[in-house]
């Protein structure tokens, strides 16, 4: 007989009854998520004894603080697009501010998508997702209820104006600037680029209420929902996200009033980190884009002492402001009896640069960009504990999964934090892992519980990250140097390669994971099927107006039904043609077409109801082509045609005619280009129609060797220029450091491919950093200057393919004084002239004499170029002049004038007649005194929205330069040399400032070159 022991039956099945609960519990656990942009870690729980934020010091007590959390991309839309998804940026390839997150990846999960799946109610409102990633639902998959915008009006102010400014002051600018847009006929968009344009502050102050602004309005929303909520069976998932402490610095005057100006902490290291190079930093754009920033830089560079503290003095109430709001949301949770059943989450995307090493804004590798709060609550967990150990924000989707018993999915990248928060751990990973682009160079930065290591590689978009495509590499130890002064990979190398292992250890495994992720998403399976439809193009686009910019332009439209051009639905720029029900059409006809000759034509287009819309070609010398199409998403259609022996015309029409049709329906991006066409490169052009005395050029970068980049220079061009990988900051970037490969290199491949190399700015602003400290003496840099000048004379002198030099680089400012040092400033400043100067009336730095004399001496086979920036500045130029003619006068050797032309479409030079007329009668003086004359660095930036009409205007721009040039070619060598040669590299990716696109397409304005070099035959 077997007895059993009752006490022991009672404990286990009481047991059970617990575990049964908790299970339940659980399952039916609530989330309160709260987002807040831009948010550092400036809290009271973080150290930080002057920031007033007793609410989230509140939440911190109740949970784990995160002290060593850090995002995974250090810009909005990256980072959330990765922490919504659980994957890093390389896997949801959201790296920008352009990127949409499911044309991407279709078929992606997002976390609170995943939870709405699993039963939870899931609720978003304010800044979750960034918009620019997503639809304009805000990402319609991932809600119960549609995204809730809360409606702002306060009982004194009213409605905020745009931007969320509240003040009558501001209110009155922007009217009288909306005023005036609309007699310039801007509408819309156009019209608020325009006031942003003329009034942008960086902060306001006024006697408001909390609801009044943005985040007041969100709070009070998120109370009625959880009331709402509350009452619901479903757990429920709410989405909280604050905009502030986002620029502009908006908050009701009482936050600002709980600080004093005068007390604002500016950052104590303002200036690069030593043993740094440029990749790491930015040029601070984002600040620069508010109205009052500009015109607030003291003379070291800096934005003045003033300005930083009022920024600082504008985030901390902003912080206090937010703080607020939260302890409100908090309040009606606790007096919803929600506190004991609700998991809550508080981050912040990013961190935030407040004048460390001369930055502002996020943008950056550095601490202050990737490092963010991160505090979770839970009441089944441990509270009021500080954790210092490395985390990242792709945990947060897996912790929550973890924390109310629901499956994590197996693609996430990141780690629960579970085992810290229940206290049986300290730690769940060795390192965090962020990642930053410039252009196509990215920059890994690994990070544990004390070190900071970076390296930043070429050419790694899209592709895995090599170790021999490394450009830089930093590493910074924030016990010995918590403000990141000096860069110690190259005294620390043993740490280095370490970190190095395990960052090739982390790319290998990521390689592996971005396979398995992409697999699950339909855009690995439509790639195939796209490519039997998608258009090759080659030539020119012969449509007129092809992207509607210029609204019904050429297009012809039938009598019935409703076409028009409308300012939604764009496939790119601000305009498509849009038919509206049945019975529509609207028609281009070709002329001037070659007989017998194939053409390609292509539209995007998309359609509601599956209504059909067709692609008809007619005209040509046979029978009509349709092409059908019925999908509502935006995909190529495309046809091809060969006109008959004596046509030379044809007629692209679309047509939508089904009975009954109420939808609507979209075209965009129409293009017609001869298929198999030849035709001559700018080279070709050159080579045979001009006498010698023409060059033109393009600017190439040392990590664009080997790429299409490099096919494209090869191609075109007669002539070439290493982008920066002859300036002393590269070739001898420490005392006892001399690296002449990146420049052989690409000397190398212009001798391999015939094309003549003007070595670009070897005395210029852009010293190498150990040069510029403080301590300088004139004889050092004397020293400095002769011995780097002297080695790269000797070094290419008498190189076949070797034909200029720039000896010096931007040496006169646009007032006409001398460009020199500026104190506290380690990049664009001029060192040299603390040498001393001439006793010549103009007083004539000794460093442009010394340049000359060694380049007269070394480089006897090279043509010695006096290279200048600016503008058309008459001060500026005729200093330039007096200069060269007083170099002559000395016995020195002077060659040529360059003027590296950087213009843009915020500025006339290119349309002045005024400007052009000057240009054209300062090479007519060059020639004159057997001078050459080059066009050293020219490039429009495109500074609004790139459409079809901007790119025209670049490609007139481009032309109305070389036009000058080609009239004066006869009587003199005169030369034309872009800086650079694709789009989308660099600081200015988003200027479109070249002569093809990042794809390497050809832009309208390479096809207006090549037509203003034909026509000068």
């Amino acid at each position: 007989m077997c007895f059993v022991n009752k006490s022991v039956v009672r404990k286990f099945l009481l047991i059970i009854c617990v575990l049964i609960s908790q299970l339940t519990f659980s399952q039916n656990k609530n989330i309160l998520f709260i987002a807040v942009d831009d948010l550092k870690p400036l809290l009271g729980v973080y150290g930080d004894e002057l920031a007033i934020t007793p609410n989230i010091d509140r939440l911190a007590k109740m949970g784990v603080t995160f002290t060593n959390a850090h995002c995974q991309q250090a810009v909005c839309a990256p980072s959330r697009a990765s922490l919504l998804t659980g994957l890093r940026p390389d896997l949801t390839e959201v790296w920008d501010l352009k990127t949409h997150i499911r044309n991407k990846n279709p078929d992606i999960k997002t976390l609170p998508q995943y939870f709405k799946e699993n039963g939870y109610t899931s609720v978003g409102m304010g800044k979750i997702f960034d918009s620019r990633s997503v639809d304009k639902d805000l990402d319609k998959a991932s809600w119960s209820i549609p995204f809730i915008k809360p409606e702002i009006e306060d009982k004194v102010h009213g409605k905020p104006s745009v931007r969320g400014f509240q003040s009558k002051e501001n209110k009155a600018i922007y009217a009288n600037l909306k005023k005036e847009g609309k007699t310039k006929g801007l509408e819309k968009n156009k019209l608020n680029q325009f006031m942003m344009k003329n009034h942008k502050p960086s902060t306001e102050s006024i006697y408001i209420s909390d609801e009044g602004y943005f985040d007041g309005a969100l709070a009070f929303e998120a109370i009625q929902q959880l009331e709402k909520l509350g009452k619901e069976k479903n757990p429920f998932l709410l989405c909280v996200g604050f905009h502030k402490p986002h620029l502009p610095f908006v908050a009701p005057k009482k936050y600002w009033d709980l600080y004093k100006r005068e007390e604002m902490p500016l950052a104590s290291y303002q200036k690069w980190a030593i043993g740094t190079v440029k990749v790491s930093y930015h040029n601070i754009g984002e600040i620069k884009s508010y109205t009052d920033i500009p015109d607030s830089f003291d003379e070291n560079g800096l934005i003045n002492e003033a300005k930083q503290r009022e920024l600082i003095h504008g985030y901390y109430a902003c912080v206090s402001y937010i703080d607020a709001q939260i302890g409100k949301i908090l309040d009606a949770l606790e007096a919803q009896n929600l506190t004991q059943n609700t998991s809550v989450v508080l981050w912040g995307d990013h961190g935030w640069h407040l004048g460390d090493h001369g930055l502002w804004n996020k943008h950056s590798n550095f601490e202050q960009a990737t490092r963010s709060p991160l505090i979770v609550v839970d009441a089944d967990m441990e509270n009021a504990i500080l954790n210092d150990s490395p985390i990242e924000f792709v945990d947060i989707f897996p912790t929550l999964c973890d924390l109310v018993g629901l499956p994590t999915p197996e693609i996430l990248q990141g780690k629960s934090l579970k085992p810290i928060l229940l206290g049986k751990k300290k730690k769940v990973k060795q390192f965090a892992m962020s990642q930053y682009p410039r252009g196509k160079i990215m920059g890994y930065a690994l990070r544990d519980d004390r070190y900071r290591y970076v390296a930043w590689y070429r050419d790694s978009k899209g592709k895995h990250p090599i170790e021999t495509d490394i450009l830089a590499k930093e590493l910074y130890d924030y016990k010995k140097d918590p403000l990141e002064t000096a860069n110690i990979v190259a005294v620390n190398s043993d740490l280095a390669i370490e970190f190095q292992e395990m960052l090739n250890q982390f790319l290998d495994e990521q390689t592996t994971q971005k396979r398995a992720f992409k697999k699950t998403q339909r855009v690995a399976r439509k790639k195939k099927k796209e490519a039997v439809t998608k258009a090759t193009y080659s030539g020119k686009n012969l449509m007129k107006n092809p992207s509607f910019e210029n609204g019904q332009g050429k297009w012809r439209f039938g009598k019935n039904g409703v076409v028009e051009i409308v300012e939604s639905e764009a496939k790119s720029g601000k305009f498509s043609l849009q038919f509206t029900g049945t019975k529509c059409s609207a028609f281009q006809n070709l002329e001037n077409l070659k007989p017998e000759t194939t053409y390609n034509v292509s539209v995007f287009a998309k359609t509601e109801n599956k209504e059909a819309v067709l692609l008809k070609v007619r005209f040509y010398g046979d029978e009509d082509i349709t092409v059908r199409y019925a999908k509502p998403n935006y995909e190529t259609i495309s046809t091809t045609f060969t006109t008959g022996k004596d046509h030379t015309s044809a007629r692209i029409a679309f047509v939508k005619y089904k009975p009954n049709a109420t939808g609507k329906s979209w075209f965009d991006d129409v293009k017609v280009t001869e298929v198999g066409a030849k035709t001559s490169s700018i080279k070709e052009i050159i080579n045979e129609n001009h006498d010698g005395k023409l060059y033109i050029g393009a600017t190439i970068g040392y990590a664009q060797l080997g790429t299409p980049v490099e096919d494209i220079l090869t191609r075109e061009f007669n002539y070439t220029v290493a982008e920066n990988a002859g300036k002393q900051a590269r070739v001898h970037p420490h005392p006892k450091k001399w690296d002449w490969s990146q420049i052989n290199a690409i000397v190398k491949m212009a001798e391999k491919n015939n094309l003549m190399v003007r070595l670009h700015g070897p005395i210029s602003p852009q010293a190498s950093h150990w040069a510029k400290n403080d301590e300088r003496t004139p004889q050092q840099l004397e020293k400095n200057m002769t011995e780097f000048m002297t080695e790269q004379c000797k070094k290419f002198n008498g190189h076949p393919n070797i034909k200029w030099m720039d000896v010096v680089n931007e040496t006169v400012t646009p007032k006409g004084e001398w460009f020199g040092p500026k104190k506290g400033v380690d990049q664009w400043e001029n060192p040299w002239t603390i040498i001393g100067s001439d006793t010549d009336k103009n007083k004539t730095p000794i460093y442009i004499s010394k340049a000359f004399e060694i380049a007269n001496e070394h480089a006897s086979d090279v043509k010695l170029v006096f290279n200048q920036h600016g503008g058309m500045e008459k001060a500026m130029w005729e200093r330039v002049k007096e200069t060269i003619l007083y170099l002559r006068k000395k016995g020195l050797r002077v060659d040529g004038i360059g003027w590296q032309a950087h213009l843009s479409s915020r500025e006339d030079l290119a349309f002045n007649n005024e400007k052009l007329a000057y240009f054209s009668s300062l090479i007519d003086w060059a020639h004159a005194n057997d001078l050459e004359f080059h066009v050293t660095e020219m490039d429009y930036k495109i500074r609004e929205a790139v459409t079809e009409s901007a790119l025209e205007k670049q490609g007139k721009a481009y032309v109305n330069i070389l036009n000058v040039l080609l009239l004066k070619h006869a009587s003199g060598v005169v030369t034309f040399n872009t800086w650079g040669i694709t789009d989308g590299v660099g600081k200015h990716k988003d200027s479109a400032r070249f002569l093809f696109d990042e794809d390497g397409v050809a832009k309208p304005s390479y096809y207006a070159l090549k037509d203003a070099l034909e026509s000068a035959k």
